[in-house]
């Protein structure tokens, strides 16, 4: 009897904490303090991106050298890549073909790898890109 009586008084106790913790866990609130330079940084990061719709990103160099050659390099790559953006760059005193508008390097080395086999050269480059548009398909998946 002392036995079943015990039981019952640890059942029951048992019961009442685990339904008093239920309770208590609804109650609180959550206070977040962010410290003081994350703010500043995530305006800096929406101004910029705001001014001229330009994101940080990855081009593939396809050729730098004179404006003759860079002329018939660009007109090679637009015929073996033509739906890669291409983007001619003057920087005194060499002209330069970058293409792509890749968010991520690995986008970027994927592309480099075909343009080697196709092309024989180019580099990687961390720049501001374009957003990428989105293909269809992508879209119609959202």
């Amino acid at each position: 009897m002392l036995s079943k009586t015990s039981a019952t008084i640890i059942l029951v106790s048992f019961c009442a904490i685990c339904q008093s913790q239920v309770n208590d866990s609804t109650k609180g609130s959550l206070r977040i303090i962010p410290e003081n330079g994350i703010t500043s940084l995530q305006q800096q990061y929406l101004e910029q991106n705001k001014e001229d719709g330009t994101l940080m990103g990855f081009r593939v160099q396809v050729y730098n050298g004179n404006k003759t050659e860079t002329f018939k390099k660009r007109s090679e790559f637009v015929s073996a890549f033509p739906d890669v953006p291409v983007y001619s760059v003057y920087e005194a005193p060499e002209y330069k073909i970058q293409a792509g508008d890749f968010r991520t390097r690995l986008e970027a080395e994927k592309f480099l790898s075909e343009l080697h086999k196709k092309m024989g050269t180019g580099l990687i480059l961390k720049t501001r890109i374009n957003p990428p548009m989105l293909k269809r398909e992508q879209r119609s998946a959202k």
